[in-house]
């Protein structure tokens, strides 16, 4: 009994006990593939299983928005009333009908008609009349798809006491087609209103307008969405001046250099603007590596650009082409550049020689002015020190009580290129360690691989890396490749690929309380 109690006690006085233990567990796998160095958007996969990258991109756009601006129009009338007595006007009858001719501002151009998705009619109306009028107002010119003019009715208030009274609002003008070449149907920039105010049937008595009496009418029209234009657009010059866009070619390459082979890029200008062009390419330039400006004859040359026309209600477009290759321009050295951006200077000279359609240019939002780059080349090429960067995602088990350990890595390069790996952690490239170099899969007499080349190795993972894993659960994969054949250019085909394999063996602590 005195034994048990003193073993008892001894037990309940003891405090948690702790020992170190290793374990082992998979963390990850996976592969860097043709799609981790090309955006599986820009290649094209042929029969033979070879790869063909063909990559566009829109370089400048000219559109309705930039040619045709429709600013705010304020269009006002003031209505003092011709009669040099009091009139004496019943409910229901009409004593102003007024066809009005207003002009439209329209900035620079001249128009005969254009046609919008929507837009909007502020309206403001003060009257002096003693009793409640009915203002109808009519766009004649503005014609919605069912054929009917826009138009509204408001009720004005009576004024009261020798004030006047006043009315505001706001109302959605709907898509409709605008006719601008008044009622002569000669003219530009002009627009067809009536104006029609009766007596409102609310009054139960005649109502008296003399000549003092006056209605202010402030229409103001804005917030413009266009669809078309046709008129004369005016002569304008458009620069960019000095202007880079970014590309997203070879995007997943932060480093090195290739070669490559048979590239064409092609320069398409496509006009759906009913207007003549000239454009001038100043510069093209390659912004990566180094900064290399294209050479080729259309840099600096004006290219005349024809009109677009149309046959009953669609557009044919103008389009030419520039073709740039490796006989005519330093197209290879401007790509093995690796540019991330494209710089750029364009000139573009609208309606050079005047107004020759006679007022019957057109442009539509969906067909403008646009400079597309266009290239397509085999995806073949040898390398020198050419890096991509992939983001692991790691199973890490309960993190608690791990303290150290090590890696394995298992690697399969099936790419016909030496590697060299480095493995870090998210935010701390400099921790864990550079792999030796990588053997390249082997090569057939076709030079197709035949089998790949598998190495195994091993990473010390010291307790501040370790930190960093247990808070990113990710980590850094950077293969850097070389061709084993340069500078003989080397095809890819779509299953090449570099896979990997990633597992540990973690010290940790155990407590058992």
């Amino acid at each position: 009994m005195l034994i048990s109690t003193i073993i008892l006690s001894c037990m309940k006085n003891r405090g948690p006990v702790s020992w170190d233990a290793n374990y082992s567990t998979p963390l990850a796998y996976g592969s860097l593939g043709i799609t981790d160095i090309i955006s599986d958007t820009l290649y094209s996969i042929n029969t033979d299983n070879t790869i063909n990258i063909h990559y566009k991109r829109n370089l400048y756009q000219l559109s309705l928005d930039s040619i045709v601006e429709l600013p705010d129009n304020q269009l006002s009338n003031v209505f003092a009333l011709p009669f040099p007595v009091a009139i004496d006007f019943s409910p229901g009858q009409t004593f102003i009908n007024q066809p009005e001719e207003q002009n439209f501002s329209i900035n620079s151009v001249e128009l005969k008609d254009f046609s919008i998705e929507s837009a909007i009619l502020n309206y403001t109306i003060t009257s002096t009349i003693q009793g409640e009028v009915i203002y109808d107002y009519t766009v004649n010119s503005a014609i919605d798809i069912n054929g009917n003019p826009f138009q509204i009715s408001i009720v004005v208030p009576a004024a009261q006491n020798g004030s006047s009274s006043q009315i505001s609002g706001t109302i959605n003008i709907p898509a409709s087609n605008w006719n601008l070449e008044g009622a002569s149907g000669n003219e530009i920039n002009t627009i067809l209103t009536t104006v029609n105010v009766k007596v409102s049937e609310n009054n139960l008595l005649p109502i008296s307008v003399s000549n003092l009496d006056t209605l202010y009418i402030d229409n103001e029209i804005k917030a413009i969405v266009p669809i078309s234009a046709r008129g004369y657009f005016g002569e304008e010059i458009f620069q960019t001046g000095l202007d880079t866009t970014k590309l997203d070619f070879l995007n997943s390459i932060v480093s090195g250099s290739i070669g490559l082979s048979n590239i064409e890029m092609n320069l398409i200008s496509n006009n759906g603007i009913g207007t003549d062009f000239r454009m001038l390419i100043n510069s093209l330039s390659s912004i990566g590596n180094n900064y290399i400006d294209l050479n080729h004859s259309i840099i600096g040359q004006t290219q005349n650009i024809n009109r677009a026309y149309e046959v009953g209600n669609s557009i044919i477009t103008s389009e030419s082409n520039q073709l740039i290759n490796s006989s005519n321009s330093n197209i290879n050295a401007f790509l093995e550049n690796l540019p991330s951006d494209l710089g750029y200077d364009i000139m573009v000279e609208l309606n050079p020689l005047g107004n020759v359609s006679g007022h019957n240019d057109f442009i539509h939002k969906d067909f403008p002015l646009n400079l597309d780059l266009d290239l397509t080349t085999p995806l073949a090429f040898n390398s020198n020190q050419l890096t991509i960067i992939d983001t692991i995602d790691i199973d890490l088990p309960d993190t608690i009580g791990i303290n150290y350990g090590s890696l394995y890595l298992e690697l399969t390069n099936g790419f016909p290129l030496e590697a060299e790996i480095l493995i870090s952690t998210l935010n701390s490239p400099s921790q864990f360690q550079d792999l030796s170099l990588i053997s390249g899969a082997n090569l057939n007499s076709s030079n197709i691989v035949s089998t790949p080349a598998v190495s195994s190795h091993v990473i010390n993972v010291s307790a501040e890396s370790m930190e960093e894993l247990k808070t990113s659960r990710k980590i850094i994969i950077s293969a850097t490749f070389n061709t084993l054949s340069q500078p003989q250019l080397v095809d890819f085909y779509d299953y090449y690929n570099l896979s990997f394999k990633i597992s540990a063996d973690f010290n940790t602590t155990v407590t058992v309380q």
